[in-house]
């Protein structure tokens, strides 16, 4: 709730666009300081290239579909369900079917809305809940991984209440990427999606 809040306060000021909530676990995922990890609120000015690209995309599918592409992915998965990997009262967390990296987890609201801050303090409970164990699952699943995450949500300023979706990504870095990764933004990942949600489902059932 902190957090959330501190989003709030840092929008206020109109020079910003854009607040980055992201963590860095362990030195080859960035943490200048591997023991003392910490989630960090970075301000900026401008709205990072991949919000853009995911702002795009989504409004696409809602000019084509009029729905949510998040929305139509979350129906998808349940349906499905071969990726997910653990569900809760107000969110679902799930390997996304082009994960770049191994064992790379999503955290989806089940309820549309386009931005972090708007998210109620019931839902924020339930989301620590279910951010915790499936840690705890990677934790036992990958032996301590190093790791980032970050939290996706519609820019300041941006009217994307209708077809954007906010998100949490949970990104362990098990391998290193290439020159044809970086150069190419073309991910090489060896283990199948479906593959790493059904074992990642397993390691957090063990440790409930």
């Amino acid at each position: 709730m902190a957090c959330r809040e501190r989003v709030v306060d840092l929008l206020r000021d109109e020079r910003l666009r854009y607040v980055l909530v992201y963590r860095n676990q362990g030195r080859i995922a960035g943490a200048v300081l591997p023991e003392h990890a910490h989630t960090v609120l970075l301000a900026l000015p401008v709205v990072p290239r991949v919000i853009q690209e995911e702002l795009a995309g989504a409004r696409r599918h809602y000019e084509l579909k009029e729905r949510c592409v998040y929305c139509d992915i979350l129906e998808q998965e349940l349906r499905d369900g071969k990726r997910v990997v653990a569900e809760s009262e107000h969110f679902l967390a799930m390997a996304p079917f082009a994960a770049r990296l191994p064992f790379e987890t999503w955290i989806v609201p089940r309820r549309h809305g386009s931005r972090f801050i708007d998210v109620s303090d019931a839902a924020l409970a339930d989301l620590a809940a279910l951010f915790k164990g499936v840690m705890s699952g990677l934790d036992a699943a990958l032996d301590r991984p190093p790791y980032n995450y970050v939290i996706h949500a519609a820019p300041r300023g941006v009217e994307a209440d209708d077809y954007y979706h906010w998100h949490i990504e949970i990104l362990p870095r098990l391998t290193s990427l290439s020159g044809f990764e970086l150069g190419g933004e073309m991910y090489i990942n060896v283990t199948p999606p479906e593959e790493a949600a059904a074992f990642l489902k397993t390691c957090i059932k063990q440790k409930e």
